[in-house]
């Protein structure tokens, strides 16, 4: 896969889509529109103080009013925030293990832009801060002044080129993170890393621990101990008053306003969080080496320790030094009121093969030995010497130059592409006992996997496939014997693909109903994405369009991808406390068209819905995620009428319930209420309706406001033009942990 280095137009702003966000989000909500807008109108932050141009319409300005909560005028220019800083975040719960959830945070518009002044003001502070520590394996290393934008497969599965400049731009502003990371994206990474095999040569055991609720655990002050040279030096300057304007101090006022004032525990989600967390860990890193070395045991000698924002690896060989480093650990994690959890604390000795890794060799086999194309030259079958290979990389150089004795070769080759999910369930099920992982550890790991061969398979695919639909317009430049061989050889390409897709959806509901979380979910899109990539568009060869496809094959794949859809729905229990997992796959049968909705009566039977009792207040429990998901599910399809209706009565009556004093610094209803002006199916009524509770009264300034959010599009969800495969390419980009 080639990678261009590119180089970035650097913009502080750009916090605002790397940095505050947690990657758990719908792939129709971002920060895009949001990031325009402060770029645009030269929105900022600055010693407590929002300023703006004076020069923005009066909708805009009244938009930005709206949006952070403000009284102002316009021709001022600016206008203090001190008394406006403490907002309440918006925490929604997602599944994470076997009747468990994680808490994320999605923190008020406000506390965003403040954390762009926050980054452009101490961008070296935290870079020196983060790289204190021998032991880390992830932190930040230096602002990214490049990205790599990557050529996929995408280009071949749309069948036509795509403006490279579009794309810089999207990527763009699907930045990963604010800074480059040192030195591993992800923790697999490091399993497979010198660093861990050259560990495993030296030392024979190997502990893992991790921090018992590390995040939920966090006390804020303890930044400022931690950036003041340690728990001692920090006490002391706050006892002698000497912690004002301080990056510790500043970093711990900000992590409290934007969490309604909570000194306990910090947000969860946004890469700012892991900072803060990754600051006070290096912290602990080096005193506890310091300590060691006291000791006369050294790093790299004695033992070898990683950490990986909180989970830790220490390779050793004597049980004293263990015991002695576990000890220091607990010591001055302790004085950052940080515990060890005992329940995760592994043991391991030489070789260091967990059942995790068992399992990921094994499945790497299973699916090395079932999703693949095989193909038999008829030549070599003649000569009774069978021998059967795995197709490599075929793609042309050009792509359009279309050889007829390149088709020659495609007609003497006999290809199979098949895999029976019956058995490939069966087998997957006996790795996993057999392994003992459970199916959170792999799930995963085998969905990426689907993925990515599912991608390189098409590929391959394509590379005869493309030639057989070409020629088979243009019958002409061949001879009847191969045009016959070539339009019978198509459609039984086209049939077997087709087989083989449902099949591989087999494969992947399957897996997926084991273990359904946003995670999974997403990965499940991604392999959507692809399959409706691929179907749902032709070629565009020698500037012209070639079929790619028949209807009828793509409505068998279409409909296969709605029925499990449909039985995820049907199947899977609505918890209040984690509302979102199974709804984000709405937005592919949104993508596939509205011949493929679900229906109605399924979509009110999974959130509880009585259809002839319904009642709005019983419902107000559902998250602004969950509500925008349906607003643009529903969108203008005219059998969600009645839903669409009762969703708008449940918006209304989620507004009243709060308490209008505290509407303003509510950064859920921020979010709610700025989509709903820009959503083009609801009506200027209820967007007036809607304003008035939120003290906008007066006519006309509810007109420009909605007059600017029409023409704003979108504030944080994508109403319209929303693209799959873009979105999940940027959603992609930005995972943290797999």
């Amino acid at each position: 896969m080639k990678r261009k280095k590119i180089e970035l137009k650097y913009k502080k702003e750009r916090v605002i889509f790397s940095d505050v966000l947690p990657y758990e989000t719908p792939l129709i909500f971002s920060n895009r529109h949001f990031y325009r807008f402060l770029v645009k109108y030269k929105i900022k932050t600055e010693d407590n103080k929002l300023y703006w141009d004076t020069r923005m319409p009066d909708g805009a300005f009244e938009s930005l009013k709206l949006l952070f909560g403000i009284s102002a005028n316009k021709t001022d220019g600016s206008v203090s925030i001190d008394r406006q800083k403490i907002k309440a975040p918006f925490s929604y719960r997602i599944a994470h293990k076997q009747g468990k959830f994680r808490e994320l945070t999605i923190i008020h518009p406000l506390n965003q832009l403040q954390m762009v002044e926050f980054y452009e003001k101490y961008k070296y502070l935290i870079l020196h801060h983060c790289n204190q520590s021998n032991f880390s394996i992830r932190r930040p290393d230096k602002v990214a002044c490049y990205f790599y934008y990557k050529d996929r497969l995408h280009e071949q599965l749309l069948g036509k080129k795509v403006d490279s400049k579009e794309e810089y731009m999207n990527e763009y502003e699907n930045l990963k993170s604010y800074f480059s990371y040192q030195k591993y994206s992800n923790i697999y990474k490091f399993y497979e890393d010198y660093r861990y095999q050259r560990a495993e040569k030296k030392f024979n055991k190997l502990v893992k621990f991790d921090i018992q609720d590390c995040f939920n655990s966090i006390y804020t002050h303890s930044i400022v101990w931690a950036t003041l040279g340690g728990i001692a030096q920090g006490k002391n300057a706050w006892h002698n008053n000497q912690i004002k304007d301080t990056f510790g101090n500043e970093f711990d006022d900000l992590m409290q306003k934007m969490n309604f004032g909570e000194t306990n525990g910090i947000v969860i989600g946004p890469e700012f969080s892991r900072i803060f967390a990754e600051i006070i860990l290096q912290r602990v890193d080096k005193d506890v080496e310091n300590r060691m070395i006291s000791k006369g045991k050294y790093l790299n000698k004695d033992y070898e320790c990683y950490r990986y924002v909180d989970d830790y690896f220490l390779f050793y060989d004597d049980e004293e030094i263990k015991d002695q480093i576990l000890e220091q650990f607990s010591l001055h994690l302790r004085e950052y009121k940080l515990t060890i959890s005992d329940s995760k604390t592994k043991l391991f000795e030489k070789p260091f093969v967990t059942d995790i890794t068992i399992a990921k060799q094994k499945i790497d086999y299973l699916f090395a030995e079932n999703l693949k194309i095989k193909i038999q030259d008829e030549i070599v079958s003649e000569n009774s010497d069978e021998e059967e290979k795995d197709i490599v990389d075929t793609n042309e150089k050009d792509e359009n130059n279309f050889k007829i004795e390149k088709l020659r070769e495609f007609l003497s080759e006999k290809r199979s592409l098949y895999i029976n999910p019956n058995v490939f369930n069966a087998k997957y099920k006996v790795i996993i006992k057999e392994s003992g992982a459970e199916y959170k550890s792999v799930i995963n790991y085998s969905l990426a996997k689907v993925c990515s061969r599912l991608e390189t398979l098409l590929k391959k695919f394509d590379s005869r496939f493309k030639y057989l639909s070409y020629f088979t317009k243009h019958p002409e430049k061949l001879s009847d014997d191969e045009r016959e061989k070539c339009i019978k050889l198509r459609k039984q390409d086209e049939k077997n693909l087709t087989s083989f897709m449902v099949n591989v959806l087999d494969v992947v509901f399957f897996l997926y109903s084991n273990n359904k979380r946003i995670n999974t979910t997403l990965k499940v899109l991604s392999i959507l994405n692809v399959i409706i990539l691929y179907f749902k568009n032709n070629y565009h060869l020698k500037k012209e369009k070639v079929i790619r496809f028949d209807n009828s094959n793509i409505e068998i794949v279409f409909k296969k991808i709605q029925d499990e859809i449909n039985l995820v729905m049907q199947t899977t229990p609505f918890n209040q406390s984690t509302q979102l997992e199974a709804f984000y796959l709405l937005l592919a049968l949104k993508e596939m068209g509205d011949e493929y909705a679900i229906s109605d009566d399924i979509i009110n039977k999974y959130l509880c819905v009585e259809k002839d009792s319904r009642q709005a207040k019983e419902h107000t429990f559902w998250n602004m995620l969950l509500i925008s998901v349906l607003l643009y599910y529903y969108s203008d399809n005219t059998e969600y009428t009645d839903s669409l209706d009762f969703l708008k009565d449940v918006i209304f009556e989620k507004i009243k319930g709060i308490d209008k004093q505290q509407r303003k610094i509510s950064a859920e209803l921020t979010l709610l209420k700025m989509d709903i002006l820009a959503c083009p199916h609801l009506n200027d009524d209820y967007k007036k309706e809607v304003l008035i509770l939120f003290g906008v009264t007066d006519n006309l300034k509810q007109e420009e406001i909605i007059k600017y959010a029409i023409k704003q599009k979108s504030w944080f969800i994508k109403w319209k033009g929303f693209n799959l495969n873009y979105e999940i390419n940027a959603k992609v980009s930005q995972e943290v942990y797999s």
